[in-house]
């Protein structure tokens, strides 16, 4: 059995651990207590009572402290593998177990996944289709930019993550807007993220028409690449920046599945990306697939449960035996329902109704495969920014992707009603 150490972790990725240990694998956690907020405290409490050993550094942000800390475990055995599912801690993870050589993904593959100018420069010497984008620091440069790739474009941080400051500009009083309001939005940002932004570089990009899919990807010790599903992804009718859910089996052609795979695979190559899971997010164009960005780990937030839902395959399983050096995957999941699945999120600052009853959530569970809401009455919201603003999530089985997405729709309607709040309008 391997010696696994996880450089902290999300609420859904602590499933990865739980994986882990089933397996029979020794555990180590490296955490900070920087991103301690991710996870609920009777989750905090849970995982303490799992028994592993959890090293506690200054900052998971560093790959210094990491490196020293994975010395010091070295020194009382072998380490077999280090990964993480949280963005900021990859690739410092990344580096450190590149030292060291212990098996993880490749530092040049983060750090090019990671930086989305460098993401694009890769792509653009492969020779592999892309958008037109431009780096720029000051409101000048941006609106130049825009000017020349021709609106709408995209605003987004280069090391940006979860849709944060992130603008779809349609003219330049958006661009304007966006630099105007950027200190504003970074106050509401959770600690740790808010550093992760501290970078003032934004890259500018075209915007490629179609549908928004995401596609996870198995890179083996082996060196084979495996893509492993596609998933059609919900965004807001009208800021096409905000996440909003995602559908299984997305409704593709085998041709379109074939090409978005081999697309998918391309991309992870010339990034240098080798051993992990990686979220690819991709615009199916009527000139084939175009990249929006690529995220060096496994998928974030829910997608990871709709995947499990749809394939009865979790995707943190794969995850562990993929870094315990394992090649459990050989094709495409197999999908045996549709399951989809829609974000509880604000359209505009408000105010709960206080005269619901604290579990009044608890009244929809029955009708649902699966979800979850932290929505406290007589509570106050801010309106979406980003994927730090989901409040909550229900998820829908049914034979189609039709009336999976629809189940969904008409659920989330009824708890805007009993919430007495507009709720963000999306697209599939």
């Amino acid at each position: 059995m391997a010696h696994m150490v996880f450089v902290e972790t999300t609420r859904p990725a602590t499933r990865a651990i739980d994986h882990a240990l089933a397996m029979g694998h020794e555990v180590t956690l490296i955490r900070s207590g920087r991103f301690d907020w991710l996870l609920p405290p009777a989750e905090h409490e849970r995982i303490r009572t799992l028994g592993i050993r959890r090293v506690e550094i200054a900052d998971t942000r560093s790959d210094t402290l990491i490196e020293a800390a994975l010395r010091d475990l070295m020194a009382g055995g072998p380490v077999d593998a280090v990964l993480t599912a949280l963005q900021p801690a990859a690739t410092p993870a990344a580096i450190a177990a590149g030292r060291l050589g212990i098996r993880a993904t490749a530092a040049r593959g983060m750090i090019n996944a990671r930086d989305k100018a460098l993401t694009r420069a890769a792509l653009d010497r492969a020779g592999l289709p892309s958008v037109a984008h431009a780096t720029v620091r000051t409101l000048e440069d941006a609106l130049d930019a825009a000017a020349r790739i021709g609106y709408p474009v995209i605003v987004k941080p280069v090391n940006g993550l979860g849709k944060a400051l992130t603008t779809w500009a349609k003219t330049p009083d958006d661009i304007h807007r966006h630099f105007a309001t950027l200190a504003e939005r970074r106050e509401v940002l959770q600690t740790g993220l808010a550093d992760e932004l501290a970078d003032a570089a934004f890259i500018i990009e075209e915007i490629a028409r179609g549908p928004l899919h995401s596609l996870e990807l198995a890179g083996l010790a082996s060196g084979a690449k495996v893509p492993l599903i596609l998933v059609r992804r919900k965004t807001g009718r009208d800021d096409p920046v905000l996440e909003m859910g995602s559908t299984v089996p997305a409704p593709l052609s085998a041709e379109d599945r074939r090409a978005a795979g081999d697309y998918a695979v391309a991309v992870a190559e010339a990034l240098g990306l080798d051993i992990g899971i990686f979220h690819i997010e991709l615009i199916m164009t009527d000139r084939g697939p175009r990249l929006v960005e690529v995220n060096p780990r496994i998928a974030g937030g829910a997608i990871p449960d709709l995947i499990r839902t749809a394939t009865g395959i979790d995707p943190f399983e794969l995850l562990v035996r993929v870094h315990a050096g394992e090649s459990p995957v050989s094709d495409w999941l197999p999908e045996t329902c549709a399951a989809s699945h829609s974000f509880i999120t604000m359209a505009e600052d408000c105010t709960v109704r206080a005269d619901l009853a604290p579990d009044w959530f608890e009244a929809f569970r029955p009708r649902m495969a699966s979800g979850g809401c932290d929505i406290r009455p007589g509570a106050s919201y801010r309106r979406m920014d980003g994927n730090q603003d989901v409040l909550g999530v229900v998820r829908m089985v049914a034979p189609t992707i039709g009336e999976a997405a629809a189940a969904c729709e008409a659920l989330r309607a009824e708890i805007a009603e009993t919430l007495g709040v507009k709720l963000v309008e999306l697209v599939e």
